[in-house]
């Protein structure tokens, strides 16, 4: 089983996790309900980023660290002008756990790969040595003909793959539209 598959299978876990979150929170105020189903989130997504960073240094054969700043700065950065506590709030007020679920997921999705982004500059810089990043779709009949666009393209760390669409990302997950990013499972592969 390759590192691509142990990450996937990690989608399972986060169903169960957000299941129990949302069950713990059940019996609460909506504000306490929303903070302590937030708080959860954050674990789950402070997780996605570290083993982002630890992705990337599987890839690169490099111990890497954990820069707070880098981490907070993908973990909120906002998307059609909302983070991810903003999206949140509206499932949870709303009571959909289902809509909630796919945001979790997509977000996980988003900060696992900005992790290896991360990892990777701090490869470069570190080395010194040029690093390259390749857009990988999971190559079935789900995956959106944007990103199809994007199978196997192979850039510079710093360039941005751009879908025929006109859109633009760093990294899956890292799009300027939010429907570019929602229910997304490409990821990018790393070499020197």
């Amino acid at each position: 089983m390759s590192k691509t598959d142990d990450y996937i299978l990690a989608f399972d876990e986060i169903n169960k996790l957000i299941d129990t979150s949302f069950e713990n929170a059940a019996d609460l105020t909506v504000e306490s309900r929303k903070k302590k189903i937030e708080h959860d989130v954050l674990e789950i997504l402070v997780y996605a980023y570290y083993a982002g960073v630890q992705a990337a240094g599987e890839m690169l054969k490099k111990d890497l660290d954990i820069d707070r700043n880098d981490m907070m700065e993908v973990i909120y950065l906002t998307i059609d002008g909302k983070d991810w506590e903003d999206r949140l709030a509206v499932h949870i007020s709303r009571g959909d756990r289902g809509s909630a679920r796919v945001l979790i997921l997509s977000e996980y999705h988003r900060i696992w790969n900005g992790g290896v982004m991360h990892g990777a500059q701090q490869y470069q810089q570190s080395t010194g040595a040029s690093v390259w990043k390749t857009w990988n779709t999971m190559l079935d009949n789900k995956v959106r003909d944007t990103h199809w666009y994007l199978e196997g393209n192979m850039v510079p760390l710093r360039s941005f793959f751009r879908t025929y669409d006109g859109d633009y990302a760093l990294y899956p997950g890292n799009f300027q539209s939010a429907e570019n990013n929602v229910n997304c499972r490409c990821f990018i592969t790393l070499s020197t």
